[in-house]
This record gives C-alpha cells, sequence and structure tokens, in this order.
C-alpha cells in the first residue's frame, strides 16, 4: 500500500487565562501589590492542527532534503542499518536505517544540533583545554541524548499524566501508532529542557559527594573504573570485601541492541574524544550478560 506516512493530529500548547469564581466571574486581586488585577491560571489545552502547523512541517522536510548531502558528507546522519536481533519490529516496519526512527522534522532538529555542536567544539577545547572541554562537549552531547530520546517515533503520549514518554518506556522498540513530539526553539523547546536535565544530572552527583569531600578533603576513598568486572585493572587480589551486582534482567532486556540508539548519535560526537570507546560500527553484543534469543540460537 506504500510508504507509512505521518500526519499532525494534534498540537498541545499552554496559556495563561482568567482565573473564575464559582458564578464564571473573573477573580481579582484584594491585596497587596497586585491589588485591582485579575488573578490567572496556567493551563494545557488541545487543538486541531491549522494550516500554518502542516505547512511548517512541509518545509523542514523540504529543507532536510536540501541539507541532506551537506548533513552526511560532514558525517552526522546516523545511516547505519538497523543490525539483526532480538526486535526487528522498525525494519519490519520500514525504519531501516537508525535516521528512519525519526520524522523530517525530528531528524532535522537533531541534525542541527549535532551540526552546532560539532562547531564548537574547537572553540570549547581552544577557551576551556582539553581535560574541562571533553567533559563540557560530552554533557553537551548528553543534553542532545536526552531530546533525541523524547523526539522519535518511538514515543508515546501518556494521557493520563499529559506527557511525552521516552522512546523506551517499554525497554523494547514497539510499534507506536501515534506520538509525541516536543518544539525544537524558545526556552521551553526541548533541546533547552534536554540541556537542564543534563546539568541537573551533573550537579545533583556532585551534591553527593559534597559531605565526603568535606570530610576527606582531597583524599577520597573513593576510586571509579570503568571497565569489565571480568579483570579489573588496579584491584589487589583478596582485597575487597564486598561485591554488590545490579543483574540483567535475562532475556527480558536487550542492553546493548538499545543502546546502539544512542551509541550512533554520540560516536559522531564523541569518537575523538573517546576514541578506545566509540571504535566500533555498534555496540559490543557478543560479550554481554543477557540471554539473547537471536545470539545465543534460541
Amino acid at each position: 500500500h506504500g510508504k507509512w506516512e505521518d500526519q499532525i493530529y494534534a498540537v498541545v500548547a499552554t496559556r495563561f487565562q482568567p482565573k473564575l469564581d464559582k458564578n464564571k466571574l473573573p477573580q481579582y486581586f484584594t491585596t497587596g501589590e497586585k491589588k485591582g488585577e485579575i488573578k490567572t491560571e496556567k493551563i494545557r489545552y488541545f487543538r486541531a492542527p491549522n494550516n500554518s502547523d502542516i505547512e511548517s512541517f512541509e518545509k523542514a522536510k523540504s529543507y532536510l532534503e536540501s541539507k541532506w548531502d551537506y548533513f552526511d558528507d560532514k558525517g552526522l546522519i546516523p545511516t547505519e542499518k538497523f543490525p539483526k536481533g532480538n526486535d526487528m519490529r522498525p525494519p519490519n516496519y520500514g525504519m531501516e536505517r537508525w535516521c528512519d526512527l525519526f520524522n523530517s522534522r525530528q531528524l532535522l532538529g537533531h541534525l542541527v544540533l549535532m551540526d552546532t555542536i560539532s562547531t564548537l567544539k574547537p572553540a570549547i577545547i581552544e577557551e576551556y583545554g582539553l581535560d574541562k572541554a571533553k567533559a563540557i562537549i560530552t554533557y553537551l552531547q548528553f543534553g542532545i541524548d536526552k531530546i533525541v530520546d523524547y523526539n522519535s517515533k518511538q514515543t508515546r503520549w501518556i494521557t493520563q499524566r499529559g506527557v511525552v514518554s521516552g522512546t523506551f518506556g517499554r525497554h523494547d522498540y514497539s510499534l507506536k501508532w501515534t506520538y509525541g513530539e516536543m518544539i525544537y526553539t524558545g526556552p521551553y523547546s526541548g533541546p533547552r529542557w534536554g540541556q537542564i536535565q543534563a546539568a541537573k544530572a551533573y550537579r545533583e552527583l556532585s551534591e553527593l559527594l559534597a559531605g565526603v569531600n568535606k570530610v576527606y578533603g582531597e583524599n577520597i576513598p573513593l576510586q571509579i573504573i570503568n571497565g569489565t568486572a571480568a579483570h579489573i585493572e588496579g584491584v589487589e587480589d583478596k582485597s575487597v570485601d564486598l561485591v554488590c551486582m545490579d543483574p540483567p534482567y535475562y532475556d527480558n532486556v536487550q542492553y546493548a541492541e538499545l543502546s546502539d540508539f544512542y551509541y550512533v548519535w554520540q560516536k559522531r560526537t564523541l569518537k575523538d574524544l573517546y576514541p578506545d570507546v566509540f571504535s566500533i560500527r555498534l555496540t559490543n553484543k557478543r560479550d554481554e550478560a543477557v540471554a539473547n534469543p537471536s545470539r545465543d540460537g534460541s
């Protein structure tokens, strides 16, 4: 029947309106600096898309097509094919490449963000030095990862809460008949929210260590090692009192397969900063401690 097409179904927004009393009349402030002014309340409302909404989507689609070679020449578009694995629903429904998991406007928004951070990288490194610049660029990419997560054709609208869920609310690639999408510009945009979330995570992690710093100063009795637990470098035999693991969920969550969704974006920004981490085309599935039917044969 041809290619699956998306259509804007509803536009969701917020507005301030007069707060009414039980007689449906505007309420007024009776005291204070706002005395005599009408009280207002913030509400969420829904409306049908108009011609401007539909045209804006078509414009994004046309602009993406005109800039495709530019983004592709810079290596920014995740055109890697969706790999064979446990959950093949995306290619089964026509999304054969990672970039196909996004509509035209979403993909254009993500590529503009990626192009911007790529352009800014040299200036960030020059101003802050390599070590600090790596941290800044990494957290900027985390902010992009957040909006990539919440602006794909794999999200869904949670009616009870009136918000968009992330791509992996179900830890799989289940088909979504409808999905939500955040706006890309302004102080309340999806990208701005993503950066705020990344900064918030960093701040809260730092606050966790504040008490430890206060007690121990620079001599914190803590060592963080990124690597395989099969052979931990720098840890002497019989020196560990407790090993506490958060185990994989057997065949329920395919971590590496899901991680590819972010990996294909991250490696385009971070590969030159962390060549040992982003040296392969997609994530390592072979050494993962899960039961994967596609890998293990049944």
